[in-house]
């Protein structure tokens, strides 16, 4: 196996290290939002703990404590370049390493950072997959691909260099074979313009000149026979026996030339055929290649790009992992200390619905670090889909009543609105996270917590009160 070492990027030490024993470490890392807590690491890594002091003697990832006994990891910059610039064709022997820019991992993370990526990283620890923003992305791009052209983007992207290429053939093979019929076109007018070896229409003017001729001597003969008197007989048909064997001679020479020419048209014709036809391909390759492209660029790809921004803005904002699998949408919901209603969950899955998905389920899952606040919101759900349930049976009862008038009360308004707004859904609580309440306790009681921002304005006011 070949590999290539950047030691352009970071220090031949750390990206051997990097690249052959710790990549799928920092890749699960990163995926998960770049911090993981020490235990969790341990729990489920084996040999977590040799494996960290690897890391960490490299200097791939560093470690802050949250107190004590509890500690978390993150990427450092050396592990960001690894990450970021691995694979780039861009060459960084001419930078000092301490002055190339990737983006840098705050060794200070808020509340909410800290425990989504140990949600993420606890998911992907275990083998689940579309976790990472990246991930999820890629796939909501391969689904919409599916929806419209049966085949996701890289069997697209195949088809599009395939059909290209196939455009490109035909291409040369038509200004191939003009090149050929158009050399042969060449020889043949120089033989011609050379030897008049087909040129037939002065002879065929000369030709039917003589045949007028015969045909008038064939007239005078016949007349001078019938006389009397026969005086120039034997010289009309002297000449008439000159003008007829010079006018065969001419004819021999058009048959002759004549057959030259379809012994052209046989060598031509097939090459003027398979350049139409070639010409009848490629025009039918263009135009569906061409409209293709153009479904893309004008419906696909803006399409594309207005669901990702749901998506993404779910994953950034409200860290909710929503995620299409097979025909099931998944709503995965962290916990970071403040949950939304059920209610507000359900306006968000309200929200992907409208997009036009072509999914048929939709399956909710609640992650906490707490049981209490993890059924308290599962059972926020259970009392919506009984809201729903009620919602249905108002709606068929006044509509039994009324023999289902036209007009309908307010409050059978109110319960359409309400069975209409809610989609059906299941919903579950995992339990295999509830170990995070001791971090998050103390996560909440550290002073790493406060947001940055907020920690600069106290450490800016505590200097001014020093000065004072």
């Amino acid at each position: 196996m070949k590999a290539i070492v950047r030691d352009d990027i970071i220090s031949l030490g750390s990206f051997v290290a990097a690249e052959f024993k710790y990549k799928e470490y920092l890749e699960m890392i990163m995926k998960a939002g770049n911090y993981c807590f020490l235990d969790q690491f341990k729990r489920f890594i084996k040999s977590g703990q040799t494996i960290v002091n690897g890391m960490i003697e490299n200097n791939l990832i560093a470690m802050e404590n949250i107190n004590k006994n509890y500690k978390y990891i993150y990427l450092t910059d050396t592990a960001m370049k690894y990450l970021y610039l691995k694979d780039s064709e861009e060459d960084f022997s001419n930078i000092q390493k301490n002055r190339i820019s990737v983006k840098k991992v705050d060794k200070n993370p808020t509340e909410k950072q800290l425990l989504s990526s140990a949600y993420k990283f606890h998911l992907l620890a275990q083998g689940e997959y579309l976790i990472d923003k990246e991930s999820i992305l890629k796939s909501i791009e391969d689904h919409i691909f599916l929806m419209h052209l049966k085949v996701d983007k890289s069997k697209y992207e195949a088809w599009l260099e395939k059909s290209s290429d196939a455009i490109n053939l035909y291409k040369k093979d038509i200004q191939n074979l003009k090149i050929e019929k158009q050399r042969i076109d060449d020889n043949f007018q120089k033989l011609n313009n050379g030897l008049n070896l087909f040129d037939s229409y002065s002879d065929e003017a000369e030709y039917r000149e003589l045949n007028s001729k015969c045909i008038n001597l064939e007239k005078e003969i016949k007349e001078k026979s019938q006389k009397t008197f026969k005086t120039g007989l034997k010289e009309l048909n002297l000449e008439f026996e000159s003008l007829n064997d010079l006018k065969n001679e001419i004819h021999s020479r058009i048959l002759l030339k004549n057959n030259a020419k379809e012994n052209l048209n046989k060598i031509l014709i097939p090459i003027i055929h398979n350049i139409s036809n070639k010409e009848t391909k490629l025009n039918e390759s263009e135009t569906k290649f061409n409209k293709t492209n153009k479904d893309i660029e004008d419906k696909i790809i803006p399409k594309i790009r207005k669901v990702q921004k749901v998506f993404e803005n779910l994953y950034n904002i409200s860290k909710v992992i929503a995620r299409i699998k097979d025909d099931t949408l998944e709503f995965i919901i962290f916990d970071t200390g403040n949950f939304k209603t059920a209610y507000s969950y359900l306006k968000q899955i309200n929200s992907i619905k409208e997009l036009n998905l072509g999914f048929k389920n939709i399956k909710i899952i609640i992650y906490s670090y707490a049981e209490h606040r993890s059924f308290n919101l599962y059972n926020e759900f259970i009392k919506v889909k009984s809201e729903k349930e009620k919602a249905l049976n108002t709606m068929k009862t006044y509509n039994l009543k009324t023999k289902n008038s036209k007009t309908k009360s307010d409050f059978y308004i109110a319960a359409e609105k309400v069975y209409s707004n809610t989609p059906e859904f299941e919903v579950e609580t995992r339990d295999d996270f509830f170990y995070m309440k001791s971090y998050k306790e103390l996560i909440s009681s550290s002073t790493k917590s406060i947001k940055r921002k907020d920690k600069e304005a106290i450490d800016n006011l505590i200097k001014s009160l020093k000065s004072n």
